[in-house]
């Protein structure tokens, strides 16, 4: 089975995923200027910065990793605690917060049905990159909820002030956008 894929769309994945990483390696790098410059006698705050920028650069990489790679292949499933930490260790530090149960019966909803506690590898990459997408509608923070379920395993609600979808995402999610007028912000869905 041969797939098509337009190298521009593989261009702008890969500009995003470098512009998400981009954050933390730069902490990375004036924590280590910072701590050049005090002549041996490294503070806390400095320390403080590189573990944030560590921690950061990491959640990030795993986070990528199974969301677009083949992180973690050697399982067909995924548990959902373990999902549940990417998406919070992603948004540690910043405005968003994931409400992602540890065990299927926390979940938010109220269905008849109990989640699963593990999520098949595709269900688990498409519940990562629809956590990022809700994410996104959350411009001024917020929290990013997952209400997935047996039947629809990566359902999320976006909750906060402002919620709107990211700008062109309902296009791009209906398939009427040409894939020459995508931007890195837009590629993900």
């Amino acid at each position: 089975m041969t797939v098509g894929v337009d190298l521009r769309v593989l261009e702008l994945l890969m500009s995003k995923l470098c512009h998400d990483l981009v954050g933390p390696v730069t902490g990375l790098s004036a924590g280590v200027e910072l701590a050049r410059s005090m002549s041996g006698a490294v503070d806390d705050d400095t320390l403080d910065l590189l573990a944030f920028s560590v921690a950061q650069a990491s959640a990030r990489l795993q986070f990528f990793r199974l969301a677009f790679g083949t992180g973690g292949s050697e399982a067909d499933a995924v548990a959902l605690d373990k999902i549940g930490g990417f998406c919070r260790d992603l948004v540690d530090g910043s405005r968003l917060v994931a409400d992602f149960p540890g065990r299927a019966n926390d979940r938010p909803g109220d269905r008849t049905r109990p989640a699963p506690d593990h999520l098949s590898k595709n269900d688990a990459r498409l519940a990562l990159n629809l956590f990022v997408l809700a994410g996104e509608c959350l411009p001024r923070g917020g929290r990013v909820v997952y209400d997935g379920d047996g039947v629809c395993p990566s359902a999320f609600l976006a909750v906060g002030q402002g919620v709107r979808p990211a700008e062109g995402l309902e296009s791009v999610l209906a398939g009427t956008v040409d894939v020459a007028t995508l931007t890195p912000r837009t590629v993900l869905p």
